[in-house]
């Protein structure tokens, strides 16, 4: 560990608790309030003055505010005390499924702005010499599984809109309608949010391939542009889909976990060392400094 890969790892954490958000776009009985104030104390705390991160936006002006802009917008809606899409109340964390869309509005363009900002420091420690495999390793592994989660995540939610979209549509007897219109809107968003999140992916592995070709063509069959053949069933292709995303995540998961569980230690054990040898050196000039005060 050194003190670049300390540093890219400050970011790394901010980036890790928006993947972690994605919770709050499943469907869930309950949410962990304690981990919903921790995901809150650590993505604030990566703002802060002098983090590595608030550090990497004042130093590039105006992209950098606007960058800095964006998260404070997100952390209001998501993790702010006025919050209006995920709130604490009566001690239990709440989700406004209405406002979900907004969620991952914020999650998809925010992560992958970090992403880049964690590779391109990645890129010139190691142009400069400072690169460690270990950090690169973790970054590309949590990249898999931040993918297939969102992934996993937002065709759901395609699903849920779907299944609202024709309920719509057949109490309207086929006709459009101001209802049905603003689902198709949703369902439009919740497909770009999906084609953005894997158009930016670099990631060459059979498994996410063939979740994301079955994907398209499942989409294909919800728009009309692919007809059933006799025997096949959307419904079922649709959970067979679901599956397959989780198979991608419950491959991914343990890579990055073993690799974040290591790599976090390796720091926790280097900060350790850092702030021993700091305290030591302390000790060292506050001694000189009575040492001098005695013989003058």
């Amino acid at each position: 560990m050194n003190q670049v890969s300390r540093y890219i790892l400050g970011i790394y954490q901010v980036s890790l608790m928006v993947r972690d958000t994605l919770e709050y776009g499943m469907v869930k009985e309950t949410y962990n309030k304690d981990v919903y104030l921790q995901r809150k104390a650590h993505i604030n705390h990566g703002l802060e003055e002098g983090s590595p991160l608030s550090f990497f936006l004042k130093n590039n002006g105006e992209v950098g505010e606007k960058i800095r802009s964006q998260l404070q917008e997100f952390i209001g809606d998501i993790y702010g005390d006025e919050s209006n899409i995920v709130k604490i109340e009566d001690d239990k964390v709440i989700v406004d499924r209405a406002s979900i869309v907004r969620l991952y509005d914020y999650i998809v363009g925010i992560h992958e702005t970090l992403k880049d900002i964690l590779d391109g420091h990645y890129t010139n420690a190691e142009k400069e010499g400072n690169g460690e495999h270990e950090v690169k390793d973790l970054i590309d592994a949590d990249d898999k599984f931040y993918r297939s989660l969102a992934c996993l995540t937002i065709t759901d939610e395609i699903h849920r809109s779907f299944v609202e979209f024709n309920k719509t549509m057949n109490e309207a007897k086929g006709q459009a309608n101001p209802q049905s219109n603003f689902v198709l809107n949703e369902i439009k968003r919740y497909v770009g949010f999906y084609k953005f999140v894997v158009t930016h992916s670099k990631i060459e592995d059979p498994l996410f391939k063939k979740a994301t070709d079955d994907t398209m063509e499942v989409l294909y069959y919800m728009e009309g542009s692919k007809k059933l053949e006799s025997g096949q069933n959307l419904k079922s292709m649709i959970d067979a889909l679901h599956k397959t995303w989780q198979d991608c995540c419950a491959a991914y998961e343990p890579a990055w976990r073993q690799l974040y569980i290591k790599e976090w230690q390796v720091l926790i054990d280097f900060e350790k060392q850092m702030f021993a040898k700091k305290d030591q050196e302390n000790i060292k000039d506050q001694e000189n400094s009575e040492d001098r005060k005695n013989i003058n």
